[in-house]
């Protein structure tokens, strides 16, 4: 398969360097996005891992490939602009909103295409089988196991290893979430400008297919120098972060040392606010915490701790699922289950509710908490 066929342009007539190709991605985007503070080098290189993605089942440069998140608290905040730039300058873009499990795997094994997939916010998060589909495919050996032939009688492997741009309303938490470089946007204020991405089509045609054949050839004559770099990484990423962020901060390393700064700075800043890096289990674990510091009680019904849960707006427990509708007992019991537990009948007066005694938090709150940090960042006026 040639170069045509395989990434959609050839690579660029002369060598160029990894700064100039950073540099000129960097510009475009900041010229037609309106992006947060290190937004810039992270999306440009994850670009650039894209072309380095090899089919499944070759010798692969990337370890990983990190999904893309990017997500915004409201609509108009430039995702849809975002997503059609990064559709320009990857290569075999394909956009997908109607994600259902059968259509990914088997279009990941058939194309391989960087996906592009909208409206994540509407992603069935009780789709256990989905969220292990797109877990897979962090990893070059990621993969389904179907039953196919005419009886089923045999099993096929399908491969999901590839790249994936994820955009949607509100964070991605839990395990996706805990393989992705997190992008968040802001809706544009008064007096700030950008260039219409259409316009700017118009007024440079060939813009984006230069560009992609300079990414494209960069990586063809550092491919071999990529894949052997082991970058020291921030000590300040845990270990699923540094999974994340190593293919983008090898190619930083392989640009110079000005541009391996940048990414190491902008994977620390880039780390997920509302979660320190924690999956969502641990974040309700916290705040279940703070909500029995703040009753001195010893013992929560399941309705009264999800009335003080979802007073923090800044917490996800507001909008909890696909219809934007607050968390529930049987998820609070879901999440709570890894940690070994279970709601119990708890008699409030003269009824009997559901709830949790705090003495079975006990073992979990000593194994998994920073309690004296956990009591001052947490705690919130319910």
């Amino acid at each position: 398969m040639n170069c045509q066929e395989r990434y959609g342009v050839e690579p660029y007539e002369t060598p160029v360097t990894g700064k100039e190709v950073i540099s000129e991605l960097m510009n475009t985007l900041n010229r037609l996005v309106i992006l947060q503070p290190h937004s810039d080098i992270a999306i440009s290189l994850w670009v650039v891992h894209t072309y380095l993605i090899e089919r499944a089942g070759e010798p692969q440069i990337m370890p990983k490939s990190p999904i893309l998140s990017v997500f915004s608290p409201d609509k108009q905040c430039g995702k849809s602009t975002l997503k059609e730039v990064i559709a320009a300058l990857c290569p075999r873009s394909e956009f997908l909103s109607d994600l259902s499990n059968a259509v990914f795997y088997r279009f990941m094994e058939l194309r391989q295409p960087t996906m592009l997939i909208d409206e994540v916010d509407n992603l069935p998060i009780e789709n256990k089988a989905l969220t292990g589909i797109l877990n897979a495919g962090f990893a070059p050996e990621g993969n389904v196991r179907r039953m196919a032939g005419k009886a089923f009688e045999e099993i096929k492997v399908f491969s999901t290893w590839g790249a994936k741009a994820m955009f949607g309303i509100g964070a991605l938490l839990d395990t996706v979430g805990s393989r992705c470089i997190h992008i968040p946007l802001k809706r544009k204020a008064p007096g700030e400008t950008i260039y219409s991405f259409r316009q700017f089509k118009k007024d440079r045609p060939d813009h984006f297919e230069k560009l992609q054949q300079k990414i494209l050839r960069y990586c063809i004559d550092n491919k071999e120098v990529i894949s052997q770099m082991q970058p020291d990484l921030p000590r300040e990423l845990s270990d699923r972060e540094q999974d994340c962020w190593e293919p983008l901060i090898m190619i930083a390393k392989t640009m110079g040392n000005e541009i391996y700064e940048q990414s190491c700075l902008a994977a620390i800043a880039l780390k997920p606010k509302d979660t320190n890096g924690a999956n969502t289990g641990m974040l309700l674990l916290e705040d279940i915490y703070a909500c029995f510091e703040l009753v001195h009680k010893d013992k929560l019904g399941s309705q009264e701790l999800i009335d003080m849960l979802i007073k923090d707006d800044t917490k996800p427990w507001l909008d909890y699922d696909r219809y934007r509708q607050h968390i529930t007992p049987r998820q609070i019991a879901e999440l709570l289950r890894p940690f070994d537990i279970r709601p119990r009948d708890l008699r409030i007066g003269e009824k009997v509710h559901k709830g949790y005694h705090r003495e079975d938090f006990a073992d979990a709150f000593n194994r998994y908490l920073d309690l004296s940090a956990t009591t001052q960042q947490n705690v919130v006026v319910y």
